[in-house]
């Protein structure tokens, strides 16, 4: 059996603590959706997974492996969709050339695709309804569109865990109709997710564990035992109401992408 574990980590950023006593150990796959306020250290988290942020103290252990110590095997393992991409959008770079840098990034130099590297780019863009998109420049594309080209890139090179932070930030309802319906695909394929969001409702329902987190973790379980009023205060204070839903309750704070 194969584990996601954090144990007794700290993390800091030009000296500020931004992670504290962080422990918790998921069952690979699990589909983990972490929720809490701007500078709760969520992205911190992924990126402490991905081994870019090196832990103060603690152990991070991804499938077997520690993320610094084990930078390539961790690269070819996870996908990843950062918050703020780094492509400018007005170069002229293809959503082909996009996708394709989540395979070519694992290979030696000279880098160049294969073919099997260019079918698993297409199969990526498929899965995420964007293969006729594979010609067009990136800098066309809206806002939503180049989200699912973006988390195409994530999943080209057959990731067994996929983290996303922010993936429905600043989109239109269709796109994020879209985007779940992927991650309710994928959940079955062998895939672990681990997604950011402020708006936890669009996943709660497809969610296994839901961690609350404000630099430690507040909770972490399954989403009708920690979308609770009680735990949800500790974060938000009374900034939160809880709406009875099905199957999961529906949470509204000041902090909701809305």
């Amino acid at each position: 059996m194969e584990y996601i574990k954090f144990t007794d980590v700290y993390v800091s950023i030009n000296g500020n603590n931004i992670l504290r006593n962080i422990t918790f150990s998921t069952v690979h796959p699990t589909f983990l959706s972490i929720m809490g306020p701007n500078g709760a250290g969520k992205t911190t988290l992924l990126k402490t997974m991905l081994g870019l942020l090196k832990p103060d103290r603690g152990k991070v252990e991804i499938l077997g492996y520690n993320p610094v110590y084990n930078p390539i095997s961790i690269r070819r393992l996870v996908g990843y969709v950062p918050q703020k991409d780094y492509i400018t959008r007005d170069l002229p770079v293809k959503v082909k050339d996009v996708v394709l840098m989540g395979i070519l990034i694992n290979k030696s130099l000279p880098r160049y695709p294969s073919p099997k590297d260019i079918e698993n780019a297409l199969e990526a863009l498929r899965t995420v309804e964007m293969e006729w998109a594979w010609d067009k420049r990136f800098s066309q594309l809206s806002g939503g569109e180049q989200q699912r080209v973006l988390i195409a890139r994530g999943i080209a090179n057959k990731p067994k865990i996929l983290l996303l932070d922010e993936p429905f930030n600043k989109i239109d309802m269709s796109t994020q109709a879209h985007i779940i319906e992927f991650l309710h695909r994928i959940k079955s394929r062998n895939v672990s997710i681990f997604i950011v969001t402020h708006d936890i409702n669009p996943i709660s329902a497809i969610s296994d564990l839901i961690m609350i987190l404000n630099k430690e973790i507040i909770a972490i379980g399954k989403p009708r035992e920690v979308l609770r009023k009680e735990v949800l205060m500790k974060v938000y204070g009374s900034d939160v109401r809880i709406f009875d839903g099905h199957p999961c309750p529906i949470v509204v704070t000041g902090d909701t992408h809305v």
